[in-house]
């Protein structure tokens, strides 16, 4: 997706970023249609109140008027083995890897977990990104 369809322009952009999109849970967690960018030189917030630029930077860029949601990144099955492992938590019997190596149903099992292991999850979600 280019910058212009996600409406997301400038010399931040052009610099170089990281991309990402994730799953949705409010769609039997399919690919979203949108994701977040991290330019590799972010752009400085713009403060509304005083209409002026602060000193902090936009670490993250979502599609303009599109409300910030939290990202489900695909997980491979060595991570979910790994996770399953350290908080003794059994994974399903069956679980179907996609040609592209992600393990479907892992957000369904993790939030079919005890709370504690979700919000550790959402809190580390950053440890799953490989």
């Amino acid at each position: 997706m280019g910058d212009y369809e996600m409406g997301i322009c400038g010399d931040h952009v052009e610099s170089g970023a990281w991309w990402v999109s994730g799953l949705d849970p409010l769609n039997n967690w399919l690919s979203m249609d949108w994701g977040r960018m991290k330019p590799d030189y972010p752009r400085l917030e713009w403060d509304k109140t005083t209409q002026e630029q602060t000193q902090k930077p936009v670490k993250y860029e979502s599609p303009p008027k599109t409300p910030n949601r939290v990202t489900y990144l695909r997980v491979p099955l060595h991570l979910w083995r790994l996770i399953s492992l350290r908080y003794d938590v059994p994974m399903p019997e069956h679980i179907t890897v996609t040609e592209d190596g992600e393990a479907l149903g892992f957000w369904a099992w993790v939030m079919a977990t005890p709370k504690s292991l979700y919000a550790l999850l959402r809190a580390k979600k950053r440890l799953l990104v490989f």
